[in-house]
């Protein structure tokens, strides 16, 4: 799991163009998202995996949902990282 997080973190890092800081975040979101919500990994064990503690990792996936309601772009992007775990493991 680590490699794997580690490579998902780079791609959605270098996926997003906005400030270091933003895409940072966003890409930490997106990994958290694939990790627990597509790939069934435990939550308290990618909270670990990212330096988080398990409730802002929750909290995140929280508004992760709302956002992808919303967000076609963000949902699309998504979808893409979860053929890239699909096809990396």
């Amino acid at each position: 799991m680590k490699s794997l997080t580690s490579f998902l973190y780079q791609s959605a890092a270098y996926a997003k163009q906005k400030g270091h800081c933003e895409s940072r975040e966003y890409a930490l979101k997106q990994v958290a998202y694939v990790l627990v919500r597509r790939m069934g990994y435990r939550l308290k064990d990618v909270a670990g995996y990212l330096g988080r503690d398990a409730a802002t990792i929750a909290t995140m996936l929280s508004r992760m949902n709302e956002r992808l309601v919303r967000d076609i772009q963000d949902k699309r992007e998504i979808e893409r990282f979860g053929t890239i775990v699909d096809s990396y493991s």
